[in-house]
């Protein structure tokens, strides 16, 4: 059920306004253009999630916010309606990414934290840890070398927490 602005003479959604879906439940607001979404809007899912930002034609486009139900939350940039380029995403139970989104996934340099303290910073494929990259631990020793599907692969230094070098 619609609520809002239409095309003068028509029934065409033009303007500001609200659509509730009568199939699940979904609530949007903001902008249309020609029955869509376009401009500044928000979509409030009946799970409870909701997108905040920028839609182009009826898909999310440029800056936005997703947050799902535990507070966990993306902030960054949409392109086709995925996460794309640069975001952050924060969880409830303390992790944290920074870096570079192709697809909706983890791609290209990024830094990912865990609730303990250790991090990883460096290269991500499709949601793995691949490539280049650094593991720092909480207790100052790292490990820098090159990562295979989310785990140490091949040659890298150890620097111990007090400064000892393997190589």
């Amino acid at each position: 059920m619609y609520s809002g602005e239409v095309l003068c003479g028509t029934e065409i959604m033009e303007g500001r306004g609200s659509l509730i879906s009568m199939d699940d439940g979904t609530l949007k607001e903001g902008y249309w253009k020609n029955n869509l979404l376009h401009g500044r809007a928000r979509t409030y899912y009946k799970s409870g999630s909701y997108y905040e930002g920028q839609y182009v034609v009826g898909i999310r486009e440029g800056p936005g916010v997703f947050t799902w139900t535990k507070n966990d939350r993306y902030f960054g940039d949409y392109k086709n309606g995925k996460k794309e380029g640069l975001g952050r995403e924060t969880w409830s139970d303390g992790r944290k990414y920074e870096g570079q989104y192709v697809a909706d996934k983890k791609h290209g340099f990024g830094l990912y934290t865990w609730p303990n303290g250790n991090r990883y910073e460096g290269d991500f494929v499709s949601d793995r840890k691949e490539g280049n990259g650094t593991i720092h631990h909480k207790d100052g020793s790292k490990f820098k070398g090159t990562f295979k599907n989310n785990v140490q692969s091949g040659p890298g230094t150890i620097t111990a927490r007090d400064g000892w070098v393997i190589d």
